[in-house]
């Protein structure tokens, strides 16, 4: 082990992104059902989106400008999300 301890940022990192992207995929569905009572909308949603994003990110983001300049693209996207669903009014 090193005494710098920076092997675990990585695996940090990952959890915490994938923890937020947990609490996104949670709070739009709950936003979507207050508006559709078609309960698969969301994931179909989510599903479809997640298709077209690993084609855009393999096919033209990475072999264009890398990968470096996907992870910031992919972190200012995420940081809009979640701006957008705690800025939006929420109806009971």
């Amino acid at each position: 082990m090193s005494a710098g301890g920076g092997e675990a940022v990585p695996f940090v990192l990952l959890f915490l992104f994938g923890g937020l992207g947990g609490y996104l995929f949670v709070a739009a569905n709950r936003r979507l059902l207050l508006e559709t009572s078609h309960l698969g909308l969301g994931y179909g949603f989510d599903l479809l989106a997640s298709f077209f994003g690993v084609v855009l990110a393999s096919g033209l983001i990475i072999p264009l400008y890398g990968i470096p300049s996907l992870l910031w693209r992919l972190v200012a996207l995420n940081a809009l999300c979640l701006l957008f669903l705690a800025a939006a009014p929420r109806r009971r």
